[in-house]
């Protein structure tokens, strides 16, 4: 392992379950599904470099903490790379709280609009986004 800002940089194993932000209640469909706007920018672009937070490192109470105004959801590390992006562990140094700066990693490679449709069926939602429909 590799010591990156303080933080352990580790491998992520297939079934690891990493967390995403649900940052807008749209990213939740009426039938609780996810869209696939969960994975791409706020202009609807497929996102580059998707930041995620590894489920075995924090809880989804850890982020709803850090993030009242957010919903979470989950994936496991399988799904981005049976579509061709890597999934890396990488300590960001930018969160202000440490004990997510150091879960933070990132699918990387290049994500394109049937990546993110893809993703967002083989994910989950855990924690409703506080504004999403009942």
């Amino acid at each position: 392992m590799l010591l990156i800002g303080g933080a352990e940089k580790r491998d992520i194993d297939d079934e690891e379950e990493l967390l995403r932000r649900i940052v807008r209640p749209d990213y939740i469909r009426p039938d609780r599904k996810l869209s696939s706007a969960i994975y791409k920018t706020r202009d609807g672009y497929p996102e580059q470099n998707l930041s995620v937070y590894i489920g075995t490192l924090v809880t989804p109470s850890d982020v709803t903490t850090a993030f009242p105004e957010h919903g979470v959801a989950g994936i496991f590390a399988h799904v981005p790379r049976s579509q061709q992006l890597d999934v890396v562990h990488r300590p960001s140094g930018v969160d202000k709280y440490p004990k997510l700066d150091a879960a933070h990693a990132e699918f990387e490679g290049q994500n394109d609009e049937g990546k993110c449709v893809v993703m967002a069926r083989r994910s989950r939602t855990i924690v409703m986004h506080p504004q999403s429909h009942p």
